[in-house]
């Protein structure tokens, strides 16, 4: 009786013991939670100090949970049948939460206190890469531990614990799986910006501008060219050159190997004979070696990158800087820069001959291009802004950059930070939707348009089938078309279509291992001739959008499996947004490829 009754003692009091110190422990995780607000508020708006109390306060709370759940008497309990998982995975969902901030918050909070606005800001146009270097192992350590910590949360087990347990894990991995590429990304790009801005020598980079008034996969075609030298930080335009002033020549053939099928995809010299059409191909890998090439052999000097931006990228870039005077009353801001350089420019010059208009394009090209350069690197400017503008850029696919040097373009290619044809996986099925103007006009400034994503499994086939439909609407007025000038209407009249006629080449790149089965056009089912470019079937026309009319372009493709997936279509970048939505598939719509 003795024995039994100390048993039984043992056993209340074993938990009694687990019991208190749970509950400790949970009232430990939900304060460190509950603060977790206001460290990221800290440390956006860099504010070191008070981020580093708050943290210390976090670290306090995750520490004491972590020991509190990590005595014998609660390893003990973890072999006993049914209330064991459950322990075993508070243990550890603790444990992951203190390393977590111990070893991956802490470090990255570091970088915050080296890397903020203040060191962006330009110096006698230089920018401070010592900071940079810096950041290095910090980061490294963050993504390490996070790496660990991601491993661990993954292998805690939820398949005989309590909902709440289950939730709470799932809560965990799944923050820290969002977090975790991001931290990648971070380990691989911070340690090559010291050299990349030229802390090992000087560095020459071609600032490419796209125009998406005039399209191109890419965005638009490539008219401007800026020779930038970057030299431990400090920034220095060196000159400007046009594409349409002659200063490149046009090659008989590619100035570099064509992918297999392209040459049918971009026929008639389309492809690598001449610099302004380097985004022509979906591949910003494609257009960086284009240009390096075509510069090499027009000037005989190697280039160490090559950087893309398009107006309305530039556009953000204003919000950093504030409104800029050109001159001749231009106030250059983020509503004024597009319409000027898009539309406006050809307006005002639309009296000259085209080659003294091109002039007069280009020069006012160079002037933005020097005063915007000028205001980025006079150190009055807003770093937060700036970031904020460069990511929106980036993100919308409208800043793009290409490595001359192997090692740090295999590293940017890894992280699929080029503007690259989209990849298909297991979770996800990516297309991709590129436009092109087909007569040198400007029209697209006018364009509207809109793309609608479908998926089915209409056929007793073992495959799914896939439609991509993009919807345009020309804005232009038919009575004002006539008025314009040669550089926004284009050779409207070389190929017979009427002024203010919007024609362009629109093609579909399908995933690897697909079938294009048709496309339609107004509804109405038009032939398409088989092509490919690399391992993507390619589906490609030309349609021409009326002044103040609309046109419908559906592609149809099949891919083999019944799985439901994910369906994203990439989209050329072009001077309004595109609008994206998703429908059901009409099966009957559908042709039988």
């Amino acid at each position: 009786m003795w024995v039994g009754g100390a048993a039984l003692v043992l056993i209340v009091a074993a938990v009694s013991w687990i019991g208190i110190r749970g509950l400790m422990a949970k009232n430990d995780l939900e304060g460190a939670q509950n603060q977790i607000g206001a460290l990221k508020k800290q440390a956006l708006a860099f504010d070191v100090e008070g981020a580093e109390s708050t943290l210390d306060e976090i670290a306090a709370h995750t520490g004491r949970a972590a020991s509190l759940t990590d005595d014998p008497v609660w390893r003990a309990a973890e072999f006993i049948p049914f209330l064991g998982p459950n322990l075993t995975a508070v243990r550890e969902l603790a444990a992951v939460t203190d390393e977590t901030i111990v070893g991956v918050v802490r470090p990255l909070l570091s970088v915050v206190s080296v890397i903020d606005p203040g060191s962006l800001q330009p110096k006698d146009g230089a920018i401070d890469l010592a900071p940079f270097v810096a950041a290095a192992e910090p980061v490294s350590q963050a993504n390490t531990s996070m790496q660990r910590v991601l491993t661990r949360a993954k292998a805690i087990p939820d398949g005989s614990t309590l909902g709440p347990v289950r939730d709470a894990r799932a809560k965990v991995v799944g923050m820290l799986t969002e977090i975790s590429p991001v931290l990648s990304t971070l380990d691989q790009v911070v340690p090559l910006l010291p050299t990349a801005m030229g802390a090992e020598g000087p560095r020459y980079y071609a600032l490419m501008f796209q125009n998406p008034a005039e399209p191109r996969a890419l965005g638009g075609a490539s008219l401007s060219f800026t020779l930038i030298q970057v030299d431990n930080g400090k920034l220095s335009l060196v000159e400007t050159v046009a594409a349409s002033t002659g200063a490149f020549s046009k090659y008989p053939e590619s100035v570099i190997p064509i992918p297999d099928g392209a040459e049918k995809v971009y026929p008639s010299g389309e492809f690598g004979t001449f610099i302004a059409e380097a985004s022509a191909r979906p591949s910003f890998t494609t257009a960086g070696e284009m240009v390096t090439e075509t510069w090499k052999r027009q000037f005989g000097q190697d280039l160490d990158g090559v950087l893309s931006i398009d107006p309305i990228a530039l556009g953000y870039v204003l919000r950093a800087t504030g409104p800029i005077k050109i001159g001749k009353g231009d106030v250059l801001d983020e509503d004024s820069l597009v319409p000027l350089l898009l539309n406006g420019v050809y307006l005002r010059y639309a009296d000259y001959s085209p080659k003294a208009a091109n002039r007069k394009h280009d020069a006012l090209y160079a002037k933005v291009v020097s005063a915007v350069f000028g205001a980025l690197t006079g150190g009055d400017l807003d770093a937060k802004k700036l970031m904020a503008a460069l990511a929106q850029g980036w993100d919308e696919r409208r800043i793009l950059f290409w490595s001359a040097h192997p090692e740090e373009q295999a590293e940017l290619t890894g992280l699929g930070l080029n503007g690259e044809m989209p990849i298909t996986d297991d979770s996800t099925v990516r297309a991709g939707l590129y436009l092109q103007d087909s007569i040198g006009s400007k029209l697209s400034f006018y364009l509207r348009q809109s793309v609608t994503l479908s998926q089915g499994q209409c056929f007793d086939d073992e495959r799914t089938y896939y439609r991509v439909a993009i919807d345009l609407t020309n804005t232009l007025d038919a009575a004002v078309a006539p008025g314009l000038p040669f550089h926004i209407t284009g050779e409207w009249a070389r190929v017979g279509a009427a002024v203010g006629v919007n024609r362009l080449t629109i093609r579909l790149y399908a995933p690897p291992g697909s079938q294009i089965v048709g496309a339609t056009v107004d509804g109405a089912p038009i032939a398409l001739e088989d092509m490919h470019d690399t391992d993507y079937p390619v589906g490609k026309t030309v349609v021409e959008v009326q002044p103040g009319g609309r046109l419908s372009l559906a592609y149809y493709f099949a891919l083999d499996g019944k799985a439901s997936r994910e369906f994203e279509a990439q989209i050329t970048p072009l001077v309004t947004p595109t609008k994206v939505k998703t429908s059901g598939l009409d099966c009957a719509s559908v042709p039988r490829g």
